[in-house]
């Protein structure tokens, strides 16, 4: 996994880009239980941000939306 930060503004970080490999699990040919754990880990440093920003209204919304993305992402 990698993580980039775009360059501060006005002494704050605007955007966060994570990228992540998938790796299956040897035993069963699927998803690894270290895959399967993104989704969560993704909404919660999402909601950290937005409630960092000042921005929690967006929360669920947002979260809603990262969910669909990366389980669309991890699909085989």
């Amino acid at each position: 996994m990698t993580f980039a930060f775009t360059p501060q503004r006005d002494g704050l970080r605007t955007a966060l880009e994570v990228s992540f490999e998938r790796r299956t699990d040897p035993e069963t040919g699927g998803l690894s239980a270290a895959d399967c754990a993104w989704p969560g880990r993704l909404r919660r440093i999402v909601r950290a941000g937005l409630v960092y920003w000042r921005r929690p209204e967006l929360v669920g919304d947002v979260e809603l939306l990262l969910t669909e993305l990366v389980t669309n992402a991890r699909a085989p």
